[in-house]
């Protein structure tokens, strides 16, 4: 018996298929969109056209009704379809809350 198929039978038995991953669903934390002040708008419009391809920021948006930060260089900015790119993350323009620098 090989080491691979020993360590198999030490695995532990999921008797409820998805189950854990029900309770990990649970666990989430679910928020409303806050919505952008005017002046806070204008700020994150200065702060998207003044972004250059490989600017390392930061970027909190709304995603699955919760706020999730994401970390890297930014790639693109489409403004037809109202979305950007950092590192290989598609985020949409109007689920921006804030930008940082890096």
């Amino acid at each position: 018996m090989s080491n691979a198929d020993r360590a198999k039978q030490f695995l532990p038995f999921d008797a409820l298929n998805g189950f854990r991953l029900a309770l990990k669903e649970k666990e989430k934390i679910i928020v409303d969109k806050k919505d952008l002040s005017e002046e806070m708008q204008e700020e994150l419009s200065r702060k998207l056209n003044s972004l250059e391809i490989g600017d390392k920021v930061k970027i909190v948006h709304y995603k699955n009704k919760q706020y999730k930060i994401d970390i890297g260089s930014f790639n693109q900015i489409n403004r037809m379809q109202r979305f950007i790119i950092v590192g290989n993350t598609k985020i949409a323009i109007d689920n921006i809350f804030k930008i940082y620098d890096l």
